[in-house]
């Protein structure tokens, strides 16, 4: 018997078909392990974007909270000083008012002092004759 049998033979045309098959079958579990370990792969990158994005979004969360903490300070500092502003506020109406108080009350003084120089007059005129006249 001859090492490779002829191509007329049916022996070899069963031969080539079994060939053919058992390739055929070993190329397709080698491409479904390709392509498994193209999906296991697929899937680790995956998870790890998950991991990442979780961690990203803890940090940001992490500013967020930071940042709503200094500003609810910098609202607290706002108010208090809002309320000093306010005291101020009173407190410059008050002296303003004080202030009128004191011009009017030194205005009715002033014509109280010059009333009553009006009056001294008088009485000079009256008590001492020849002093209110104009001496030429």
């Amino acid at each position: 018997m001859p090492m490779f049998p002829r191509k007329n033979d049916p022996h070899f045309q069963s031969l080539m078909n079994t060939y053919l098959l058992c390739f055929g079958i070993a190329s397709g579990f080698i491409s479904m392990g390709i392509l498994y370990q193209m999906q296991v792969s697929v899937d680790k990158e995956v998870q790890s974007w998950i991991v990442r994005h979780e961690v990203l979004h803890k940090e940001r969360q992490a500013q967020v909270e930071a940042d709503k903490a200094r500003t609810d300070e910098r609202l607290r500092k706002l108010e208090n000083d809002s309320s000093e502003v306010r005291n101020l506020q009173y407190r410059i109406t008050v002296n303003e008012q004080a202030a009128i108080q004191v011009t009017k009350g030194l205005e009715e003084l002033k014509a109280l002092v010059n009333d009553q120089g009006s009056d001294i007059r008088v009485m000079r005129e009256v008590l001492v004759p020849g002093q209110g006249k104009v001496r030429r």
